[in-house]
């Protein structure tokens, strides 16, 4: 009898760890790595909604620049000219409200994590990371991505 309730304890605990394992995976960050850096943000792009919300970490170029009067911050890698993204592949990035720190240098190699989001112009969604982290790096990864 002791044997069977032992037998049982294990294969509880063994349930409640795999259990928790999956808690776990599922809120765990996304690195986007140099080596497809290309490849995976270009899959966040074209399948935003399973990425929404989710942790992102990357490192890249920083961007501070100016379009119409507003100020955007973005992380970037150099890649391919497809068009209308100008060779430039990453995210735009802001502090969450009311928890704004200063931004680094342009041309900075930065290292950020943050949660994907998006804000809403007329009808086009633009993604975003809200920062919970961006570390400037003193070695620089590649600049320039081909997958």
């Amino acid at each position: 009898m002791s044997k069977n309730i032992i037998l049982v304890v294990i294969l509880v605990s063994i349930f409640i760890t795999g259990c928790n394992r999956i808690r776990t995976e599922e809120n765990s960050i996304i690195e986007i790595r140099e080596r497809m850096f290309l490849t995976q943000i270009q899959d966040i792009y074209m399948n935003i909604n399973s990425y929404l919300g989710k942790t992102l970490r990357l490192e890249g170029i920083f961007l501070n620049s100016q379009m119409n009067g507003e100020q955007f911050y973005s992380v970037y890698r150099n890649s391919i000219d497809n068009c209308c993204g100008g060779g430039k592949i990453g995210f735009d990035v802001r502090w969450p409200e009311g928890h704004e720190k200063p931004f680094p240098e342009t041309d900075s190699w930065v290292d950020v994590t943050g949660v994907l989001s998006f804000y809403q112009q007329g009808s086009s969604r633009f993604l975003y990371l809200e920062l919970s982290s961006l570390r400037v790096m003193n070695t620089r990864g590649l600049e320039f991505v081909n997958r």
